[in-house]
């Protein structure tokens, strides 16, 4: 019945979309739309500028506004929309060629159907005037036309792709599969070997001062991809270290990358709520004649139903030691059998699990580096003092080895060796120092600067005094970067959102944060009409189509999400 429904709803999408805008010309018209209603607010603001006050002799014509600023805008919006009128043009012919020609392949083959059937009662009749006249004459004729049509398309599909599909193919059947289970069905094409190839470079703009982690799991991942990994196990991992220092960023950032969904791409457990032994029937599912039976189990449940995702458990050290027994069947043998009795496989995950045990020496190292020193330098320099002697300076690389030596022995102590043994690597996270600290700050400040465009219209430029007092207020060893986003979204947002309210903070509008005195402050510097009503409709025609707006382009970059999360 799968089999049946799977192929029944890959023929209805290729029939819809014969009758439906593919989307190459879909996105084309849309963008024409956006510049269409831009284009008619700043016609509209010119005709404003160039009008008179009042009428009759005598009226008077105001000063014009921003003239020459909304005519270059105008002008440029009037190029983009001719340009992609050429490019729609083409595509339109295509379409309207491809629909010809299925109308005359679904044509000739249903005469060809018509004919055949006369050929047969022709036959049973004994006319054999009438049954040669058409299997030799007609039907010929048919075919050939038929043939024609066919090699037509052939040939078009082969030089650059057609519009339109008539047959259900295998990208289609794996495309209704990818919709039903989350798999990604497709090959394994060139541009994702090179996405794959540069998965450890992705990885590491996101979570910043990890470049060894983001190294160590980057390269099991390829293991596996590439066919070189353990067959029927799971890629699994430990990350090991202080809070907030991208733990849990990390394991995020992969599931977006390797399955194109941050959020359905991982199945996150916090191994706090499985401390009783009893829990671990949450795992797996509860026992036949126990409450919740028949749901199934939180982690066996959730990799059936969509079995590429990443598996996050989340402080490990927390779980009780039968909830660790699961564990070690899943990472041998890739697969667990549920309360229900059904093997789920497990091949295809990656595992992750996040631990704090050890932590305190990576921290002690760092305090003992003086990283927390050099930023109470910084603060009393920026407060008018000189401090004797040069700037504390960030954790050397031995004192660091050393630390996780230590981290290591304790995490040895803490966790069985067969727990250990089964794990791809155990990897161990930095303390961030201060030039990670500065990254972190200005990641927060670009959230804070997207939802302030996306909600607003309004460009919000965060000055670097505002980094550095960011990094020096909020910063402490013990709790990693979290903080820095807690002093962003309070303080910045804070002064953004007083901004925002006044009436120059108009769509277009700019807000400058910068710091005096030791305070954040905030300035606005209004648009010109021109900017304002192009600002307005693009925000307008953003909020209707259900559309983000992108940041502006100083924050249009690829390291700009959470990177501070443990």
């Amino acid at each position: 019945d799968k089999a049946v429904d799977l192929v029944d709803e890959a023929c209805a999408d290729v029939r819809v979309s014969i009758d439906s805008v593919p989307d190459a010309i879909g996105d084309i018209q849309r963008k024409m739309m956006y510049l269409e209603i831009e284009k008619e607010a700043l016609r509209r603001d010119a005709e404003a500028s160039r009008g008179f006050l009042g009428t009759g002799i005598g009226a008077k014509k105001p000063k014009a506004r921003g003239n020459g600023a909304s005519k270059a805008r105008l002008d440029e919006v009037e190029a983009e929309i001719a340009s992609l009128r050429e490019t729609l043009a083409p595509l339109k012919a295509q379409l309207s060629v491809e629909k010809a020609r299925l109308e005359l392949i679904k044509t000739l083959r249903a005469k060809r159907e018509e004919i055949t059937q006369r050929v047969k009662e022709a036959e049973a009749r004994y006319d054999a005037v009438t049954a040669a006249d058409l299997r030799y004459g007609a039907l010929v004729e048919i075919e050939e036309g038929l043939a024609k049509a066919l090699s037509e398309q052939d040939e078009a599909a082969a030089q650059g792709g057609l519009l339109l599909a008539e047959a259900v193919g295998p990208s289609h059947v794996a495309t209704i599969v990818s919709r039903w289970t989350g798999i990604p069905a497709q090959k394994l094409t060139e541009a994702e070997s090179e996405k794959l190839l540069s998965l450890e470079k992705r990885l590491s703009s996101r979570v910043v001062g990890q470049s060894e982690a983001c190294h160590a799991v980057a390269q099991s991942v390829l293991r596996a991809r590439a066919g070189l990994g353990a067959p029927g196990r799971p890629a699994s991992f430990l990350f090991l270290g202080p809070t907030g220092v991208g733990k849990t960023e990390l394991a995020k950032a992969l599931a977006g990358e390797l399955f194109d969904d941050e959020r359905e791409g991982i199945v996150r457990l916090d191994m706090s709520e499985y401390m009783e032994q009893h829990s671990v029937a949450r795992l797996i599912g509860a026992p036949p004649g126990y409450v919740g039976h028949d749901e199934g189990g939180q982690l066996t449940e959730a990799i059936r139903q969509r079995p590429f995702r990443v598996l996050l458990f989340d402080e490990v050290e927390k779980a009780h030691r039968d909830v660790l027994n699961v564990l070690l069947q899943l990472l041998d043998d890739g697969r667990l059998t549920d309360s229900k009795g059904r093997t789920v496989d497990f091949s295809q995950s990656i595992v992750v699990m996040t631990s704090n045990v050890g932590a305190r020496h990576l921290v002690e190292a760092a305090l003992a580096a003086g990283i927390s020193d050099r930023l109470e330098h910084e603060r009393a320099v920026r407060d008018g003092f000189t401090p004797p002697g040069s700037p504390p300076g960030e954790m050397a690389e031995a004192a660091f080895d050393q630390a996780r030596e230590a981290a290591m022995a304790e995490l040895r102590g803490t966790f069985r060796p067969e727990l250990l043994n089964r794990l791809d690597a155990i990897v161990t996270f930095r303390p961030l120092g201060r030039a990670e600290l500065r990254h972190v700050a200005r990641a927060a400040c670009t959230d804070v600067a997207r939802r302030a465009m996306n909600s607003r219209g309004v460009i919000l430029h965060v000055e670097e005094n505002a980094i550095d007092l960011a990094v020096s207020e909020a910063y402490e060893p013990a709790y990693g970067a979290r903080p820095i986003r807690r002093w962003v979204e309070q303080n910045v947002g804070g002064v953004s959102a007083h901004a925002l309210l006044t009436p120059e903070a108009q769509p277009g509008a700019t807000l400058n944060v910068s710091v005096a005195l030791g305070k954040l402050r905030v300035s606005v510097v209004p648009p010109d009409p021109a900017t304002a009503a192009s600002a307005t409709a693009s925000l307008h025609a953003a909020k209707r189509s259900r559309i983000d707006l992108p940041p502006d382009g100083e924050y249009d970059d690829d390291d700009d999400d959470d990177d501070d999360d443990d």
